[in-house]
């Protein structure tokens, strides 16, 4: 992997660091929190706006890969709740790192984003886990219609070589009067597979057969 790759894998993990260093300071200095509740808010705040994220971008890929049928069905996933539980984010983290430097006098407003982020965090892990049920569902309904569409389709083929089977055994199976067509032969040709050979063959034999006797026939009546 190149460094660049590398790099940009770790962006993603560093880049809420400042962040939550902000979200740190502002809740210990301005609203009085002690650190260890300081730290907790920080990485709260900051790994809802992470997940909340990521969880909307998946949810927008399922979507994107739903066919006609499944869209029918309603299968798709609840984007717009994910970007919800993002934009609870962007607002906390802006209150907390912007707005109560400008305006200290907001302080006791300050709770009430931490409140909402309480219960946007329980909506964030149910609308995870019924992601989760959703794509399980979605994969085993695929494999589902994979498995029937395969069946009907060995069905379909078997239906044809029963019909090709039954055609070439007409053919084979010499029933004109006198044929002398031996069982033998006919297995012989059939296992060449070759229907319109097995049928020159036949005729063949047969108009070998109707002229000898025409040449019988003559010779009596000469």
């Amino acid at each position: 992997m190149k460094l660049d790759d590398r790099i940009l894998q770790a962006i993603p993990l560093m880049a809420p660091v400042p962040t939550a260093w902000m979200i740190g300071v502002a809740t210990q200095t301005i609203m009085g929190f002690p650190w260890p509740v300081s730290l907790i808010s920080a990485l709260t705040v900051e790994g809802l706006g992470f997940v909340s994220i990521n969880t909307a971008n998946d949810m927008r890929e399922f979507n994107r890969h739903l066919n006609g049928v499944e869209l029918k069905q309603k299968m798709q996933a609840p984007v717009w709740q994910a970007y919800g539980v993002a934009g609870l984010y962007l607002i906390t983290a802006t209150l907390m790192t912007v707005v109560l430097h400008i305006a200290p006098s907001l302080e006791v407003f300050a709770p009430l984003p931490f409140i909402v982020m309480t219960a946007a965090g329980g909506w964030l892990y149910a609308l995870r886990k019924e992601h989760s049920a959703r794509v399980e569902k979605w994969q085993i309904g695929r494999s589902s219609a994979k498995a029937t569409k395969h069946i009907r389709r060995s069905a379909s083929q078997a239906t044809k070589a029963t019909k090709q089977s039954s055609q070439t055994a007409k053919v084979y199976d010499c029933t004109w009067p006198g044929c002398e067509w031996s069982t033998e032969q006919s297995a012989a040709v059939q296992r060449g597979g070759d229907p319109q050979a097995a049928l020159a063959a036949h005729i063949s034999h047969h108009n070998r057969k109707a002229n000898k006797i025409m040449a019988e026939k003559e010779k009596v009546q000469s």
